[in-house]
């Protein structure tokens, strides 16, 4: 199993726009939100590749654009492999010729590649026209953006031995540390 998600660095967040930095109080989020019931089958969510490279951060754009998509009822579409490729490709470097550079991606990257360029997927070119920061820390925060936004694209910094897990689970040693 690949895990493609480089850490962010701290100057590119600082610059960007951020829920806590709309310059108004937010309010107290629902305690539950699913918009996820929507994406049916289950398996229409897909792997995007993800199985194969380190493209975790362009599966989580198509899982995006699934939920808003199925949950306003616009068709939702199945980005094809090939698409996932040179997704990931345009991002981060990445050669499936050789293999060359499958080091993942920074999230921040790929949301301003997605907001400025778009992404293939299923056959459209697929852009956003904005998205926001949302301080990891503040749970209400992170309640609200799935709220208001359908879904929040997060990263989290898994041990070494979450890839080869078939079932993600604490490990002990230098494997169980983030990495």
């Amino acid at each position: 199993m690949k895990l493609g998600l480089i850490p962010p660095k701290p100057e590119l967040l600082a610059r960007m726009p951020g829920m806590s930095r709309l310059g108004v109080p937010l309010p107290e989020a629902e305690p539950q939100c699913d918009w996820g019931r929507a994406v049916e089958p289950v398996t229409a969510w897909g792997m995007d590749m993800n199985s194969s490279i380190g493209d975790c951060t362009i599966a989580g754009c198509d899982h995006a654009q699934k939920l808003w998509h199925a949950n306003v009822g616009s068709g939702m579409r199945i980005m094809s492999d090939d698409e996932a490729i040179r997704n990931y490709s345009a991002v981060s470097g990445y050669d499936p010729v050789t293999g060359d550079n499958d080091n993942g991606a920074m999230l921040a990257d790929v949301m301003l590649y997605w907001h400025r360029h778009g992404f293939e997927m299923g056959g459209v070119r697929d852009q956003i026209a904005a998205f926001v920061h949302v301080y990891p820390r503040d749970l209400n925060e992170a309640r609200l953006a799935v709220q208001w936004f359908g879904c929040a694209v997060i990263g989290i910094n898994l041990p070494i031995s979450a890839q080869t897990q078939e079932v993600w689970d604490v490990a002990d040693g230098p494997d169980g540390e983030p990495g």
